[in-house]
């Protein structure tokens, strides 16, 4: 088993969720620095992946953090609309944070300025929906 497939695998059993990489490192025994920056790379990886969040200084599974996964769907207004698996939601221009249409991202919910809670804001952009320009 690769160690990417143990690390996730220790996510989903609950062992490492809620720590730290100081705690991590110390579940995996990582002592010296080449053992670290491997497993920091493979946590850096995981995370861009979108299948684990990095929330109040602590690594969670995705599916744990109460953030939401979808594709941006931009209008030529400024706002987007996210549409995931859970719902679309109004994602206003101040809180794009250099997301466009096309790009997966990640955002949380926010209260709109009227209470309801169809609002986000993007927390991070795992890929790029147009990567050529002309």
């Amino acid at each position: 088993m690769l160690l990417k497939e143990r690390i996730l695998e220790k996510f989903n059993t609950g062992e490492i969720e809620n720590l730290g990489f100081k705690r991590i490192c110390e579940v995996f025994e990582a002592k010296s620095n080449i053992e670290k920056n491997i497993l920091r790379d493979i946590i850096d990886t995981l995370e861009n992946e979108g299948k684990i969040v990095y929330k109040s200084g602590r690594f969670v599974l995705f599916e744990n953090s109460g953030l939401i996964k979808g594709v941006l769907r931009g209008n030529e207004r400024g706002f987007a609309f996210l549409i995931s698996d859970n719902g679309d939601y109004f994602i206003p221009p101040k809180s794009l944070h250099g997301a466009l249409h096309g790009d997966t991202v990640i955002i949380k919910k926010a209260l709109s300025s009227r209470g309801s809670s169809d609002e986000g804001e993007v927390e991070k952009i795992i890929s790029r929906g147009v990567t050529k320009l002309t």
